[in-house]
């Protein structure tokens, strides 16, 4: 039995709201992560900051489809706190470390038969410190995702989500399901991006653990580092960053709900990279291709250790039961 939990487990991948018993219509929500030491210099830490917010219109057809389409942002804060003399010439930024990635996505959700479906998602993204945004900023994804309902209490979901980033590709291999495992019980979610394990005390509380694993990049205008030459450099962010939190939620209405998380990160890293190295591609965290070199001379991207987060949510959101 043990066997067979672990292995539905491990299949219970798959993006954003397709895999719950809820839609998000709605979604703000605040994360902040406070003195985590570098590894370097042990005196020295960075506090980081995460605003999200994301807007969905789905709007159904008599047939049983339905046309997606949505709105996100997301704001990224980083906050430096140097207290030995090591503090280099150079800085990233004249201003803040502050990043943005902007999404507009649209697709379209065909249902096959009763049992069967089938969604193509597009996005289109600008990611970077929003100074001066042009071209180089824009980013573009898209999703193909099939849903097979195999039981009453089990769908499972397969497909793929490939995205441009500054380094090169993200490509995700996407298995998925939706497993109700009792009345109380249910495992939903994303793998790599996202699995939910959620246990529901009554018709107002719902409590469990969270995994996220977000992946994202952001190009940077304003760096004022150079090479040997005075030359600037052309360079990028990289975030990444696994999270495993304990959450609770309240339902402060049928449909408006509130959230509280606390998380621990695993293996975060939010490294500064030179464009020309953008000859690499990611999947299930794997990374292949030239390998990168971070730039490590400036104080907000130094490697620092994981540590604790906190997160809180507000959602509007209607039953997919």
């Amino acid at each position: 039995m043990r066997t067979l939990f672990i292995s539905i487990l491990l299949l219970c991948f798959i993006y954003g709201t397709y895999s719950q018993d809820h839609y998000r219509v709605l979604e703000l929500e605040y994360e902040y992560s406070s003195n985590n030491n570098y590894d370097s210099i042990k005196e020295n830490s960075i506090d980081i900051q995460e605003y999200e917010a994301n807007l969905s219109f789905p709007i159904k057809r008599e047939n049983g489809d339905a046309i997606l389409t949505g709105f996100g942002t997301n704001n990224m804060k980083m906050f430096p706190k140097i207290e030995s003399n090591d503090r280099p010439s150079d800085t990233v930024y004249s201003g803040d470390y502050s990043f943005s990635r902007i999404r507009i996505q649209a697709g379209y959700s065909k249902k096959i038969n009763d049992e069967r479906s089938i969604v193509g998602m597009g996005y289109f993204r600008i990611a970077s410190d929003l100074i001066d945004v042009s071209s180089k900023d824009f980013l573009y994804a898209g999703l193909v995702l099939i849903t097979k309902k195999k039981s009453e209490r089990f769908t499972l979901k397969y497909g793929l989500y490939a995205s441009t980033e500054y380094y090169g590709w993200l490509i995700v291999p996407a298995i998925g399901c939706d497993w109700k495992v009792s009345e109380k019980f249910r495992i939903y979610g994303v793998m790599p991006r996202r699995l939910s394990v959620v246990y529901t005390l009554n018709k107002r509380f719902r409590t469990g653990l969270i995994f996220e694993a977000p992946n994202r990049t952001y190009n940077v205008n304003e760096s004022l580092i150079v090479d040997a030459a005075g030359t600037k450099l052309d360079t990028y962010v990289h975030n990444v960053k696994n999270v495993v939190y304990a959450f609770g939620e309240v339902y402060l209405s049928k449909s408006i709900v509130l959230r509280a998380r606390v998380g621990y990160t695993i293996g975060r890293k939010i490294g500064l990279y030179e464009r020309q190295d953008a000859n690499t591609y990611y999947t299930w965290g794997l990374e292949y291709g030239a390998k990168r070199t971070a730039i490590a001379d400036v104080p907000a991207h130094r490697t620092f250790q994981d540590g604790l987060v906190l997160n809180a949510s507000l959602e509007y959101r209607f039953s997919l039961e």
